[in-house]
């Protein structure tokens, strides 16, 4: 979301190096059909199978029920249905992390699971969207864990459930390391929220 607003912005950005999805490159005249695109991606497109899965459903059936049952629908039903479940807690989140190229005597994988077991609701959100983009367990469960890799940096690949973790040497330092990932992505959403509010 920062880069983004910046690129929004930005008084030149011929040579940025982004593309649309064409493959056409990002310049002046075309960066906010990019910002655009890249919105629709992260708040439909990743919902397209529940969306898809609605439709079928409700295109297969008699038009009268059809109607009917669509007229009864509740928006925290249909939340669920798009966004997932609603219930997350610390364990949810630690069974569904699969730790990679970590030894065994490395306690970076048991600090941070403890560190997830103790956050709030709002971080265990924050915590999700750092890996996965979503910010509840999706609808009818985890279709594949978060992959979590020795790696030397803290970084997050949320199209493949993936999150890169250095070996740290105390729990109080991973701890400080991921509250920072965190408030800086619950940064970068306020600034997509200014995003968001230019094109309205």
């Amino acid at each position: 979301a920062r880069s983004m607003r910046q690129l929004l912005f930005m008084s030149d950005c011929e040579d940025c190096g982004l593309s649309l999805p064409d493959g056409t490159p990002v310049t002046n005249s075309n960066r906010s059909t990019y910002i655009c695109s890249v919105l629709h991606s992260r708040l439909v497109g990743c919902r397209i199978s529940q969306l898809d899965a609605l439709r079928s459903g409700f295109l297969g059936m008699p038009q009268p029920i059809a109607s009917h049952l669509l007229e009864d629908i509740t928006p925290p039903e249909l939340s669920l249905c798009l966004c997932g479940e609603d219930a997350i807690s610390g364990k949810i989140v630690v069974d569904n992390l699969d730790f990679r190229l970590f030894e065994d005597s490395d306690a970076t994988p048991q600090w941070l699971c403890d560190i997830i077991v103790d956050m709030p609701e709002k971080k265990l959100r924050s915590f999700l969207r750092l890996c996965t983009s979503l910010c509840s367990v999706p609808y009818g469960g985890w279709k594949k864990k978060i992959a979590v890799f020795k790696s030397s940096r803290l970084y997050s690949h949320t199209c493949f459930y993936q999150l890169e973790l250095p070996s740290y040497h105390s729990r109080s330092e991973l701890k400080q390391a991921v509250n920072t990932a965190l408030s800086a992505l619950d940064q970068c959403s306020a600034m997509q929220e200014d995003i968001i509010n230019v094109f309205q």
